[in-house]
This record gives C-alpha cells, structure tokens and sequence, in this order.
C-alpha cells in the first residue's frame, strides 16, 4: 500500500469588528480577538525621546484606570520613555478608578491662566505632536497649580 500523502491543515479567516476579547480555536490554532494594544513604534519613540531631551522637564504625573489594562500598558510605554529622555519626577498612578472612562490621551491642566500653567505642560504636548499622538487638553479645576497630569484613556 502506498504512503498518502498528509492531509492539508485548512485555513480559516476570522473578521471581527468591534469585538472587544475572547478566543476562538480550531484544533491547536487560537486566535485571540481582543482589541490591538497600542504602543510607540521604536522609531517614534527616539524622536519622542530625542524632543523631550531638548526641554527642560517637571513634575508630572500619568494616570490611567485600574479596570483597564491595556490603557495601563501604555501608560508604563510612555512613563518610560519620559524616564529615558531624562525627566525624573515622572510618576505612574494606575490606582484609580475613572467613570466614565475617558478615551485617549488627555493632559489636565487646572485653568488656562497663566499662573495655573505648568512651565512644561507646552513641551509634553509638542512631544506627542511630534510623534502623531493626538491629546486633548482639559481644565481640571481640583488640581493643585501648575501640575500637570496626563491621562492614558481607553483606546479610542
């Protein structure tokens, strides 16, 4: 009797639009259908890095909910390439709970006048300009003068 030659292992094309988790398998195959993460691509990130080391840095803070944690994934990206680039007092806070959930990149500022403005809330903003990364700009009236927080929202 002759040898048959293996079966050939099929193809499946999985599509999903707006699936927000969860696996599918077939036999030994599982595709996991979760949203993509979002991360700084290296060439991005050394001209991100590359910018923020010609400004002068200050504190600030990046906060990002502790119910999401891809938004908290790239809450650490961003928090270590502002420690590459040489800004010190930059602290990761992903011990909160934000409702509703923002969306996106957003920097708080306490108000627009000119006392409550960090000194390097402009360069932070270019920063992500830079490198294609929109952030909105928000007062929030409860925070101290001129900090500066950065909120890492949900994937939008």
């Amino acid at each position: 009797m002759d040898d048959l030659p293996p079966t050939p292992t099929p193809s499946i094309s999985i599509s999903s639009q707006g699936q927000q988790g969860g696996f599918t398998g077939l036999n030994q195959g599982i595709v996991n259908l979760g949203p993509q993460r979002r991360s700084i691509s290296p060439e991005d990130r050394e001209k991100f890095v590359a910018f923020l080391k010609e400004y002068k840095s200050g504190p600030f803070e990046i906060l990002c909910s502790l119910s999401d944690v891809e938004a908290r994934n790239f809450a650490l990206e961003i928090q270590r390439a502002f420690l590459e680039a040489g800004w010190k007092e930059v602290r990761l806070n992903g011990n909160v709970i934000l409702a509703p959930q923002p969306t996106g990149l957003i920097l708080w500022i306490r108000s627009v006048e000119e006392e409550d403005l960090p000194p390097h809330g402009g360069a932070v903003q270019q920063a992500f300009k830079h490198i294609n990364l929109p952030t909105a700009l928000q007062t929030h009236e409860g925070q101290e003068k001129s900090t500066l927080i950065l909120v890492v929202g949900s994937k939008p």
